[in-house]
């Protein structure tokens, strides 16, 4: 038996098109690994200025996610900014505080057949992601991995 409390996707769920024909996919990805290409992801101020813009659009933009997790799964406002946006912009904050220690190059021991030499393990960004969303908590599970790699992101 179902529980009638329990969030159900709207009567069009499944039957919205997706705001890019799968004809463009091809050359958004292609877009995206080339501005990783180009590495203009590998600078913090980058890195900083994506999570700020991704920060804003989440603060100005609560009214309009809020009202669509209504439409889509019937998540009031404060249930809404409650349990995904509150969250994503806790991530963000996190992930500010934390982006010099996690770029910074971590010296790590070296064997005794490589002495006198020096190891490291250098944080680079690997390329480009793809984030799938799930329907039941959309904003939160397609926003908060916010490494600040270029993303591609496909919500259901």
């Amino acid at each position: 038996m179902q529980n009638p409390n329990m969030p159900r996707p709207n009567e069009q769920a499944g039957s919205l098109e997706a705001s890019i024909p799968a004809s463009q996919v091809a050359s958004v990805v292609q877009e995206l690994r080339d501005t990783y290409n180009s590495d203009k992801t590998r600078s913090k101020g980058w890195r900083l200025s994506q999570l700020n813009a991704l920060n804003r659009m989440l603060t100005e933009g609560r009214s309009e996610l809020c009202a669509a997790m209504h439409d889509d799964v019937h998540k009031s406002d404060f249930e809404g900014f409650l349990q995904e946006i509150a969250f994503c912009q806790n991530e963000i904050y996190e992930t500010i505080q934390e982006l010099d220690h996690w770029m910074a190059d971590e010296v790590v021991g070296t064997g005794l057949f490589n002495a006198p030499a020096k190891s490291m393990v250098q944080k680079d960004p690997l390329g480009v992601c793809l984030v799938l969303g799930a329907w039941n908590y959309n904003v939160l599970l397609s926003l908060q991995p916010v490494s600040g790699n270029p993303k591609f992101l496909f919500a259901n």
